[in-house]
């Protein structure tokens, strides 16, 4: 059993590496991905790593340097290094229902005994992303879906009282 996790260790860890060398490889145009044939295995090999096969730059002539100058190098014409494409998906959108829920919760909470704070509202009703975050944050119902909530909830009458819009917890006004 040791032996067996010993090796799927070894596996995993030599996998990551030889992955951390063909994104080296791709970032820096090394070996095979110098200069990608159109339709290759190699250009497909690059698209599905997640980065853009950019044309390179020709080549420009290089000056031959006398040694006189500094240091004696020949300079090198660099490549572009391709940068990885965004990988954006769309923004979630949720109902007005959906908010009206996360913002009763939330608006009619008791501070002082309730211990949950707005994420937690928001990852219960609308989900979490895989990383387990609430996939939409608290900025985004303090300032868009707040008062559109609080005001369809006032306009239904789901509470004995209406929902204040001005205040940031809704406190009571006295």
């Amino acid at each position: 059993m040791t032996l067996t996790f010993i090796e799927v260790v070894v596996i995993v860890a030599g996998g990551m590496g030889i992955g951390l060398c063909i994104d080296y490889a791709i970032r820096r145009r090394k070996f095979i991905f110098r200069s990608p044939q159109p339709g290759n295995w190699v250009e497909r090999t690059i698209k599905m790593w997640g980065y853009n096969v950019t044309a390179q730059l020709e080549k420009k002539e290089e000056s031959i340097v006398s040694l006189s100058e500094v240091n004696d190098t020949i300079p090198i014409v660099g490549t572009p290094i391709p940068e990885k494409a965004k990988r954006r998906g769309r923004k979630p959108v949720f109902p007005i229902t959906r908010w009206m829920e996360v913002a009763l919760i939330w608006e009619l909470r008791d501070p002082i005994f309730d211990a949950f704070s707005l994420s937690d509202v928001i990852a219960q009703k609308l989900g979490t992303a895989t990383n387990g975050e609430p996939i939409i944050g608290d900025g985004a119902y303090y300032a868009t879906w707040r008062i559109p909530a609080i005001q369809e909830i006032n306009r239904l009458g789901l509470t004995s009282r209406p929902l204040s819009e001005n205040l940031p917890d809704n406190e009571k006004l006295e």
